[in-house]
C-alpha cells in the first residue's frame, strides 16, 4: 500500500479450465516471473502473512504473449481476500517485435474457404497471402516459418507448411511480422506458432457439416450447357476432457473433406471430351495427451495425421484424360515436450518431433507423351515422380529470471538440432514426348500421324537424396530498464551442412565448397511505454537474419548433371538432325 516492495509474497497462476497451478514468490525486489504457461484463462493469486490476498480473475495468456500484472498489497489484521476481475493487458510493452494474434473465438467462428486455418494470417496487420504461400514485407512466398506446438512444420523442399490440421483443432496462433528474436531461426518472412487444443477438466465434444451437390441449382458449364457433377462435403467430430481431473486430459478430432468435381477436356475431339472425375479427399486425424505430472512438470504428447487424393489434376483444355495425372499425399507429425519449473527463476522446455511426407504423382497413362496442337496424350514430362520428406528436430530452452541487476534481465538460451532429409526421383521413370505441328486424320491410328518435329528424353539417374544436418543455438536478454523501457537483445548462431553437392561441379566456385560458417545473427530492439500506463508503446529495432535453403535448389541442381536426348527437325522426314546426348 506504501509503494514499497514485498519480497517472498506468494503468487500462484490458476489455469482455469484445467485447475493446474503454477506457484513461485517475488524476489527481494518485489518481482516475481513465470515463463512457458500454457495458454488460456488463468485466476492469479498474491498473498503474503500479514496482508489481504488479492485474486485477479479473467487473465487471459495467448500464444507468444508477456503480461505484466502487478499487485498492491494492504495490511489486514484478520484474515481477507479481495478479488478483482482482472483484465489482460491490451498492449505488450516488453516486446519489440511486431506481430498479431488470431485467438480461439476467431478460429472458431470465422469462415475460411476449404476450412484452412491459414487463411485466417490475413487478419494480422502486414501478413498476406494464400495457405502455403505467406509473405510479410518484401519477403517471398517461400521464407515463413511453421510451428505447431513449438515444433517446425515449415516444408524444407519448397516453402509452406508440409503437414494439414483441422480447423476444429487450431487452438489458437501467433503471427510474427517483423523483429522477433534470437529465439527464431533460419526464417526471413513470417514466424507462424500454432498452438493445439488440449483437453481440460470438463467433457466436451463438437460435430459440424456442409453439403453442396450439384441439384441444389448449379451453373451449367459454358461448353456443354449442362450442369456438369459436382459434391462437396465437409465434416467432422471432435472431443476431449479429464483422464484424472488437474492432472491428465485428452483431445482428439477427426475431419473428412470431399470435393468431387467434373474436369472436362475441350479438344474439338468428341472422343475426347468426356467428363472426368476431378474427386479431392482428405483426411485430418489428430490426438493430443497433457499430463501436470507435478507442480514441477508439465508433459504432453501429439499426433497428426493428414492424407489427401486428388483426381485428373491438368485434365481441361487440351490435355486428355490420358494426359492428366493423379496424385496421393500422406503426411505424419509427432510432437512430445516437457516443461520442467526447476525453480522460481529458473524453467527448461524441451521439445522433440518429427515431421515426415510422402508425395507420388503418378500418370493416367503411362506412354509417351504426345503433343499435338489440339489434344495432349501420355504422360507429363515431369510424371511419374514421387518425394519424400522427413525432418527429425530437438530444441532445448533455458530461461533464467535475474531481478535485480541494473534492471530485471529475462535471460534465454537454447540450443536446435534439426535434420531434414528430402528425396525422390522426377521423372520416374521418363517416358519421353513428341510434339507435331498439326493434328492427325485419325487419332486412333497411328499410321496417319504427322512426322514430329521434336523428340526430347532425360538420360541418367533421376533420383536424388539430400541429407542437411543443422544446428541454431541463441542467447536472449529481455532487459528492463526501467518501468517504462525494456531492450530485447539477442545473438544467434545457424550451421547447414548438406546443402551443397559435393559431385557436382560448380562454375562460379571451383574446387571443394566449403561450409557457410558465418551465420552470426545479432538482433537490438526496444520497446518504450510512452506514458507508462501500458496504452501506448513505441517499438524499434535492428538485426540480422538467414533463410533456410530450399533443398529442391539442392536437387535440382543434380538435375544439371542428367544427360538429354534431343532430336529436332521439320516435319520432312529428308531433314531430321539428331543432336549428341546434352551433359
Amino acid at each position: 500500500e506504501s509503494g514499497g516492495a514485498l519480497p517472498a509474497a506468494t503468487i500462484t497462476a490458476t489455469h482455469v479450465d484445467t485447475g493446474t497451478m503454477r506457484t513461485t514468490t517475488t524476489s527481494s525486489a518485489g518481482t516475481y516471473v513465470m515463463p512457458a504457461l500454457p495458454v488460456g484463462t488463468y485466476t492469479i493469486k498474491a498473498e503474503m502473512a500479514g496482508f489481504a490476498t488479492v485474486v485477479k480473475e479473467g487473465i487471459r495468456l495467448a500464444v507468444g504473449q508477456s503480461a505484466a500484472l502487478d499487485f498492491s498489497l494492504k495490511l489486514a489484521a484478520v484474515a481477507e481476500t479481495i478479488t478483482v476481475a482482472g483484465e489482460s493487458p491490451l498492449v505488450d510493452t516488453k516486446r519489440s517485435d511486431l506481430s498479431g494474434s488470431v485467438d480461439v473465438k476467431q478460429v472458431e467462428n470465422l469462415p475460411v474457404n476449404g476450412r484452412d486455418w491459414l487463411g485466417l494470417v490475413a487478419l494480422v496487420p502486414g501478413a498476406r497471402g494464400n495457405p502455403g504461400s505467406i509473405q510479410v514485407g518484401a519477403s517471398g512466398s517461400d521464407m515463413a516459418k511453421y510451428q505447431v506446438d513449438g515444433v517446425d512444420v515449415t516444408n524444407q523442399c519448397c516453402g509452406g507448411s508440409n503437414q494439414g490440421y483441422s480447423q476444429e483443432n487450431i487452438e489458437e496462433f501467433k503471427v510474427e511480422t517483423n523483429r522477433y528474436d534470437a529465439e527464431y531461426g533460419r526464417v526471413n518472412g513470417a514466424v507462424i506458432n500454432a498452438v493445439t487444443k488440449s483437453g481440460t477438466n470438463a467433457f466436451r465434444g463438437t460435430g459440424f457439416g456442409f453439403f453442396r451437390e450439384d441439384r441444389f441449382g448449379d451453373a451449367p458449364n459454358f461448353f456443354t450447357k449442362q450442369v456438369a457433377p459436382f459434391d462437396q462435403k465437409q465434416s467432422g467430430l471432435n472431443g476431449g476432457g479429464p483422464i484424472v481431473k488437474g492432472k491428465a486430459f485428452y483431445f482428439a478430432s477427426f475431419e473428412y473433406q470431399k470435393l468431387a468435381n467434373t474436369a472436362h477436356p475441350n479438344t474439338g475431339y468428341p472422343q475426347f471430351d468426356v467428363d472426368a472425375s476431378a474427386d479431392r479427399k482428405r483426411y485430418y486425424t489428430t490426438g493430443r495427451a497433457d499430463i501436470q505430472k507435478s507442480e514441477a512438470h508439465r508433459l504432453f504428447a501429439r499426433a497428426s495425421v493428414f492424407d489427401w487424393k486428388s483426381l485428373n489434376d491438368s485434365v481441361g483444355g487440351t490435355t486428355t484424360i490420358s494426359g492428366g495425372t493423379g496424385q496421393t499425399s500422406k503426411n505424419r507429425d509427432l510432437s512430445v515436450g516437457d516443461t520442467w519449473v526447476i525453480s522460481a527463476r529458473a524453467v527448461n522446455e524441451i521439445r522433440a518431433g518429427f515431421s515426415s511426407i510422402n508425395n507420388l504423382l503418378d500418370s493416367n497413362s503411362r506412354t509417351v507423351r504426345l503433343a499435338f496442337p489440339s489434344a495432349t496424350l501420355g504422360s507429363p514430362t515431369n510424371s511419374p515422380q514421387w518425394w519424400k520428406e522427413m525432418n527429425i528436430q530437438v530444441n532445448d530452452l533455458f530461461s533464467y529470471f535475474v531481478p535485480s541487476w541494473h534492471g530485471e534481465h529475462n535471460l534465454k538460451s537454447g540450443f536446435q538440432f534439426f535434420r531434414p532429409h528430402f528425396w525422390g526421383a522426377f521423372p520416374d521413370p521418363a517416358y519421353g514426348s513428341f510434339t507435331f505441328t498439326k493434328d492427325p486424320a485419325n487419332f486412333n491410328d497411328p499410321k496417319t500421324y504427322p512426322n514430329p518435329t521434336q523428340y526430347t528424353i532425360p538420360l541418367g539417374d533421376t533420383s536424388y537424396t539430400i541429407m542437411n544436418p543443422t544446428y541454431g543455438m541463441f542467447f536472449q536478454d529481455n532487459w528492463t530498464v526501467t518501468h517504462s523501457l525494456t531492450l530485447n537483445l539477442g545473438i544467434r548462431y545457424d550451421l547447414e551442412t548438406g546443402t551443397s553437392n559435393t559431385d557436382v561441379p560448380s562454375p562460379i566456385q571451383p574446387g571443394i565448397r566449403p561450409l557457410d560458417k558465418n551465420n552470426v545473427s545479432p538482433r537490438v530492439g526496444f520497446a518504450y511505454d510512452l506514458r507508462g500506463d501500458g496504452r501506448s508503446v513505441v517499438r524499434g529495432g535492428i538485426g540480422r537474419y538467414y533463410d533456410k535453403v530450399m533443398l529442391n535448389l539442392t536437387s535440382n541442381e543434380r538435375r544439371t548433371i542428367l544427360g538429354q536426348f534431343s532430336w529436332a527437325g521439320s516435319p520432312s522426314p529428308t531433314t531430321r538432325r539428331r543432336t549428341s546426348p546434352a551433359a
